[in-house]
């Protein structure tokens, strides 16, 4: 897993100004992420691997299965086989689709890793802006 380099943007203006604060309401989220979020209050332990996520079908309802999210000033991911994409960039940001925030697990199963494209997305300013607390929280 490594940094694409590039910058993830709005294509057309929606709510922030700047187009780096990359405002995405479309995203695809792994389910079993997304039924984390939808459970916050169960403290299960789930172990997310790759079920192609992109191809998956789930079994929410279409309204439940987006996450609105700011992505301030971040980069989209390149990613490997071995990792799991948590959520991607939608068909409204530029790339798009791209993997922005993904996990992966050591072969010893003893590492656990989780990568986020951008810095800002866990600061004061953005924590409390749409659904970006819920994905802190996890």
């Amino acid at each position: 897993m490594r940094f694409h380099g590039d910058s993830v943007v709005r294509t057309a203006y929606f709510k922030y100004t700047h187009p780096k604060e990359c405002f995405i309401d479309n995203c695809k989220v792994h389910p079993e992420f997304l039924k984390s979020i939808k459970t916050i209050n169960k403290k299960k332990r789930v172990n997310a691997f790759n079920d192609d996520l992109l191809d998956h079908e789930d079994t929410v309802s279409e309204d439940d299965s987006l996450l609105k999210i700011v992505y301030p000033f971040g980069q989209s991911l390149d990613i490997e086989q071995s990792t799991c994409v948590i959520f991607n960039s939608g068909i409204i940001a530029y790339p798009a689709n791209r993997a922005l925030c993904a996990t992966a697990v050591s072969k010893s199963k003893k590492g656990r890793l989780f990568v986020m494209g951008s810095e800002k997305f866990f600061e004061d300013e953005y924590f409390e802006k749409e659904e970006n607390k819920k994905v802190a929280v996890l």
